[in-house]
């Protein structure tokens, strides 16, 4: 009887327990809903007790070297003074043919052609025109004579450095020059540097004529298709 009244008393102690823990979790949902509820119409973050770091602004770079980072981009103005901009014209180089006459060998490096001196079948290094001998040979363009000198397979040669690399070769010329043609002589366009001749030993069955190269540093290129662009 006695265990039985103090199962009952244990009991009611439980359920009071229970209905106390309940209590305290709804006044703490009742709480955090308020709280949400707050935050939600709250536009200053100061009224939370919330700091937010302030940012600085960038400064601008300093493009006069006085130390001054002011944006003076706005304070420009056209006011009619002279620009230092070099308005000087860039003249494109002028070129000429070098000889006037018949072309009878075309630049070859890839295929075969044959040569009637040597009668064989080997490449050609540049293109050959015919004329009579003594004809003048004019510079392809504007430049200075780098070298002057004979050939053994070529005969007389007269080499012109011009800008950006390129040089021209005049080969199987005569032996005497214009007056006053030297290493180092500065020609323009079209000037005289020499005389159609016969002194090529590895052409000599072709007959008067100009060997005539190019090169761009030091490798050869299609001097037919360059004279032939120069005739239009």
């Amino acid at each position: 009887m006695a265990e039985n009244k103090r199962f009952k008393k244990m009991s009611k102690k439980s359920k009071y327990a229970a209905y106390m823990y309940l209590a305290i979790a709804v006044c703490v949902v009742a709480v955090m809903t308020v709280s949400i509820y707050s935050l939600s119409f709250t536009d200053d973050p100061s009224e939370l007790g919330i700091s937010i770091p302030e940012i600085p602004t960038p400064s601008l770079p300093d493009q006069t070297g006085t130390g001054d980072t002011s944006d003076n981009s706005s304070a420009a103005q056209v006011d009619g003074t002279e620009s230092n901009v070099d308005d000087t014209i860039i003249e494109k180089p002028t070129f000429v043919v070098p000889l006037e006459g018949t072309v009878t060998k075309k630049y070859s490096m890839n295929a075969l052609v044959y040569s009637s001196t040597m009668k064989d079948y080997r490449t050609h290094s540049g293109v050959d025109i015919k004329a009579n001998e003594g004809d003048p040979v004019k510079a392809y363009t504007d430049g200075k004579v780098r070298d002057i000198y004979e050939d053994d397979l070529m005969g007389r040669v007269v080499v012109l450095e011009h800008d950006y690399g390129l040089c021209s070769y005049y080969m199987n010329l005569a032996d005497n020059l214009p007056d006053g043609l030297e290493v180092g002589s500065e020609v323009q366009a079209g000037d005289e540097i020499g005389y159609v001749g016969t002194t090529a030993a590895l052409e000599c069955a072709d007959g008067p004529h100009l060997h005539f190269e190019l090169t761009v540093n030091d490798e050869l290129i299609d001097s037919y298709k360059e004279i032939k662009a120069v005739n239009g």
